[in-house]
């Protein structure tokens, strides 16, 4: 199997890191996108692309601009990445520079794969762009909106404090000032005024509920048996339901599957390729 390293420049000059694995030109490339906080090598995202590229289908697996906390300019790329930076709409810069490196590639058809927090970013650019190459977005533990989960992890009375402290920092005009919450475990979370902003009050913007409604492809929704609270049958049901394509949107929950799916790589990769061989035929 042959894969590389890759750097790839957005519009407005970050630089996405990222591997390219190669399978076979005639079947559709898939580009993963990672959750908040990770990078294009952890979580679903260490076996994903190989077991994908295994089965034929060419992966792109990168980081967006949010990956991790943050990481230091260099002579590459001056500006400073990370999640504590990260601007939700910005994502259609990420996903627009990937998209066109796969089409460079050679690949016509692509599929765009989001864990977590990357399924609200794909539904969104596909819903601005309508990517012509794009034929289907799958959603791999999808959580309901980044409010809903920013409570579930820093609680309700964090978040509210957190949100006070990022509007009294616009206000004086310290849109980079560092909101610093406590979270479960021993993670903490770190954003900007105007990250936290863009992210955690845009209720009904960063939602899985209404950007379903904007989508035009078909979709798949996975979730785990043991995936974190937020990710609920019932969730998956209201999305599916709200699609603009409910009659080409496929749920499917994996027995015994955690957030990460680990001990289920198989039966998530069974899912993934099961769904893609119907593309073509939709």
């Amino acid at each position: 199997m042959k894969n590389e390293l890759v750097s790839i420049r957005t519009a407005d000059d970050m630089l996405l890191h990222g591997a390219y694995f190669e399978g076979n030109p005639g079947q559709p490339a898939a580009i993963l996108l990672h959750g908040a906080m990770q990078n294009f090598y952890t979580g679903i995202a260490s076996f994903l692309p190989t077991m994908l590229a295994e089965r034929g289908y060419s992966c792109l697996t990168a980081n967006v601009r949010g990956h991790d906390l943050a990481t230091a300019p260099d002579d590459v790329c001056r500006k400073v990445q990370g999640s504590i930076y990260d601007i939700f709409t910005d994502c259609v810069l990420d996903i627009n520079a990937l998209v066109e490196f796969v089409r460079d590639k050679g690949h016509k058809r692509i599929v765009l794969i989001g864990h977590s927090q990357a399924a609200f970013k794909i539904m969104y650019a596909c819903g601005q762009m309508k990517y012509p190459e794009v034929l289907g977005l799958a959603l791999i533990s999808p959580p309901p909106s980044a409010k809903e989960m920013t409570t579930f992890l820093i609680g309700n009375k964090e978040y509210a404090r957190a949100m006070k402290e990022a509007h009294e920092a616009i206000a004086r005009g310290d849109d980079y000032h560092l909101v610093v919450c406590k979270s479960r475990g021993n993670l903490p979370f770190v954003y900007a005024a105007r990250a936290f902003i863009s992210f955690a009050e845009a209720e009904n913007l960063v939602n899985a509920r209404f950007l379903v409604q904007k989508v035009e492809c078909p979709m798949l929704i996975v979730r785990g048996t043991r995936d974190l609270p937020p990710m609920t049958r019932e969730l998956a049901e209201t999305m599916r339901a709200n699609s603009a394509r409910s009659d080409v949107c496929k749920y499917v929950e994996i027995e015994g599957a955690s957030h990460y799916y680990s001990g289920c790589e198989i039966q998530l990769i069974e899912t993934l390729v099961d769904w893609i061989g119907t593309l073509e035929s939709i």
